[in-house]
């Protein structure tokens, strides 16, 4: 256990660097989708704005601006869509099809939590950052 941990130290911010661009990506891949693009189909009234989120949450967090409020409103809008769009169907997230949105929750939680750490737009323009 002792090489991973060792590993896991000495690489951090490499390893998170690369967490946090993939889940922005997909994140704002997700988003763009209810707004039409990749295929998607506009989505209309509480989903289109859950696109919306989804899309300038995703930017945000890839380009680390804002980090951390955007990814405490990023894990908050999740949670919502979990409670309104998934839980009232079943009580398992695999029953309900919610376990992508609490994956997001959980991911968004732990971008909150860290911020961008290094290699993002707050620090490279403000030389710290903002929230």
């Amino acid at each position: 256990m002792a090489i991973i941990e060792k590993f896991i130290k000495q690489h951090f911010d490499y390893l998170y660097f690369v967490f946090r661009i993939l889940v922005g990506f997909m994140f704002l891949f997700h988003g763009a989708q209810k707004l039409g693009f990749l295929g998607g189909n506009v989505a209309t009234g509480f989903m289109l704005f859950i696109g919306i989120v989804e899309f300038l949450g995703g930017i945000a967090i890839a380009l680390g601006f804002l980090t951390r409020l955007a990814g405490l409103l990023a894990a908050l809008e999740m949670l919502l869509v979990y409670i309104v769009a998934h839980s009232s169907s079943a009580l398992l997230p695999i029953q309900n099809k919610g376990e992508l949105a609490l994956l997001y929750f959980a991911s968004c939680l732990v971008i909150a939590a860290l911020g961008g750490v290094k290699w993002n737009v707050d620090i490279a323009l403000f030389k710290k950052e903002l929230f």
